[in-house]
């Protein structure tokens, strides 16, 4: 049992490596429901998350999420420095070597525990104006990973990618907002020989 869960940290450390280099490349609180948390984030000056995915298709799963706006910092998706608002958030983060009107905006990263499990990361790395709606395709070149992680003895992995796939999310000037994919192809697995497409919903509200 211990090595089956180093094993599955690896693989998400390793996972979340692949989606920051597509990244740089590119420019429950609900009985029953599993989910996963941060450390409280009233005691450390971020604004915090909370919100619910839900995925279709090749598996199903809802559940509740709380986690901490993110910004990028040299490429690297990392929580908001102390003190930024939720109106912040939705303004966007600028990145070092660019215009400060070129800015760039990642929805909350969305994990989920239990079997399967879901990690759902998003980024519009460039091409941000504000809170607004942004479709992938339409003057925004959004990119996104999925991965469902299914704990069997064999412990197939499963990963999605946006590519091929539509992506669109909406962000509200208070920082909340509504992520929509859907037809996410299967790119890559270990373990097992299933291959189709995920399709999901995030909601967030941004406090």
């Amino acid at each position: 049992m211990v090595t089956k869960q180093m094993s599955f940290s690896r693989f998400r450390c390793v996972v979340a490596a692949w989606f920051m280099s597509a990244v740089m490349l590119a420019g429950c609180s609900q009985a029953g429901m599993p989910s996963i948390t941060t450390p409280s984030p009233s005691t450390s000056g971020h604004p915090y998350i909370s919100g619910t995915l839900s995925v279709s298709g090749q598996f199903a799963v809802t559940a509740a999420f709380t986690t901490r706006p993110v910004v990028e910092v040299s490429g690297l998706q990392t929580p908001a420095p102390p003190g930024t608002s939720c109106a912040g958030y939705a303004g966007g983060y600028s990145t070092a070597g660019r215009a400060t009107s070129d800015r760039g905006f990642d929805p909350p990263p969305a994990e989920t525990r239990g079997t399967p499990s879901v990690s759902v990361f998003v980024a519009l790395p460039t091409g941000y104006k504000g809170p607004g709606t942004y479709v992938n395709g339409l003057s925004s070149h959004i990119v996104g990973t999925a991965t469902v992680a299914v704990e069997t003895a064999q412990g197939p992995f499963y990963v999605f990618r946006s590519s091929g796939g539509m992506t669109s999310f909406a962000v509200s000037a208070d920082g909340s907002g509504s992520l929509t994919f859907a037809g996410w192809p299967d790119t890559e697995k270990r373990g097992g020989n299933a291959t189709g497409t995920l399709d999901g919903t995030i909601t967030w509200t941004c406090k």
